[in-house]
């Protein structure tokens, strides 16, 4: 038996014991115990990163997965070492998983700041699986700085944005690509002069990036720019920002939906969130304003857009860190979402309901504050939604499947 699928397995059974003793009876039928692990290992989930360190009476240290029901995955046993953080999260179609964001070992290696996960979670990815060198893979050596941002594309690329000067131990200025095997993309070479918080995808390749940056490639774009997909600066996209753009959403025209902290884009009043034509100008069908930060920006099926962050006021109304527009901007008065801590993901299920992480939501009945909620469709709280955890803050929420 090959050593990858020995410690899947073993993996597995230790999975199986830790919940054959949680169970507190000894005499369980073998079956039905089979059957509570399948409930509990399922193939379908979310991988949730942020900076935690236990989901219920599990110990779970800043990524873990939890089946579309909300119990946590007991066979998804890689963690990340206490003191640091996971940013971002983005799944291979095959199911692998890549982390980045402020750490320097992921399930006992060394890893720093990005790493890939194998489909189930029992351990990390080594140069080995992939079948290169361990001097070309990017993932042993990492960034020097944090990654904020992480994007897969159609090729099976990893595209990294973040705060760095190198990645894989080459000279990269806060953004770059990998391989799908892990090596450094060397035809890859744009930077940028400050830290990018977010990658986004359009359906012809090319790449929307925000974050914190006045030049790209050496060229002026304010906080915003978008890529060709070898990486080359989009020379026909010029349009900018005044402040930080942190959420970037594309929808299915192709129309670029921006939330951060500007008030201005190209030039004209936008309140932290605004959307773009496909070719970048300003679409002034669309009309919102927010009074803070948007840092989460997800756009449903029927088109509705659900915006997260920290903010009170939304169109002129009351809102707590969440709401959601109408197409064009306009609130929608039906959604009755509110949370009284920030919000950094959103990700709508299959069945309407929305995961939410993010800071501090307060817990109810004097409970610890939680770092991730299930609203409904509607936006009122889920209660049957019980994840109990101990958490600063889940930051990235990826559906996973395998």
């Amino acid at each position: 038996m090959k050593k990858r699928a020995f410690r899947s397995l073993f993996s597995t059974a230790a999975a199986a014991l830790m919940l054959l003793l949680l169970s507190g009876c000894e005499d369980i039928p073998f079956r039905s115990f089979l059957d509570e692990l399948t409930k509990q290992c399922s193939r379908e989930g979310y991988v949730l990163g942020g900076k935690f360190w236990k989901f219920g009476i599990n110990r779970r240290k800043n990524i873990t997965r939890i089946n579309v029901n909300g119990s946590v995955d007991m066979c998804f046993l890689t963690d990340v070492d206490d003191g640091y953080f996971v940013e971002a999260v983005a799944v291979h179609s095959d199911g692998r998983i890549v982390i980045g964001g402020g750490f320097s070992m992921v399930g006992g290696e060394s890893r720093n700041n990005i790493a890939r996960i194998v489909c189930d979670g029992s351990r990390v990815e080594s140069h080995s699986d992939v079948s290169v060198s361990a001097d070309s893979y990017a993932f042993t050596q990492g960034t020097d700085g944090s990654v904020h941002a992480l994007c897969i594309q159609g090729q099976e690329k990893i595209i990294i944005g973040g705060e760095f000067s190198t990645l894989g131990g080459a000279s990269h200025s806060n953004i770059g690509r990998l391989n799908p095997d892990g090596s450094l993309d060397s035809g890859f070479t744009i930077g940028t002069d400050g830290r990018v918080l977010d990658v986004s995808l359009q359906s012809d390749g090319k790449i929307v990036i925000g974050g914190w940056f006045n030049t790209v490639g050496g060229i002026t774009h304010g906080h915003i720019a978008r890529l060709n997909y070898d990486g080359t600066e989009d020379t026909g996209f010029t349009i900018g920002t005044d402040d930080s753009v942190e959420a970037i959403a594309i929808q299915d025209d192709d129309k670029i939906l921006i939330g951060g902290d500007f008030t201005l884009v190209g030039g004209s009043p936008h309140d932290r969130i605004a959307r773009l034509n496909s070719d970048g100008t300003e679409d002034t069908g669309f009309s919102a304003s927010v009074d803070n930060r948007v840092s989460a920006i997800t756009v449903q099926d029927d088109g509705k857009i659900l915006i997260g962050g920290e903010f009170t006021v939304v169109n002129g109304n009351a809102r707590s860190n969440i709401a959601r527009l109408n197409p064009d901007g306009s609130l929608d008065s039906g959604f009755a979402g509110s949370l009284n801590g920030p919000v950094y993901a959103i990700v709508v299920q299959s069945d309407g309901s929305l995961l939410v992480g993010g800071e501090a939501f307060e817990g109810a009945g004097g409970s610890p504050p939680y770092a991730i909620v299930r609203l409904n469709s509607d936006g009122s709280l889920d209660t049957d939604f019980a994840l109990n955890n101990e958490s600063e803050w889940v930051h990235a929420i990826a559906y996973h499947s395998y």
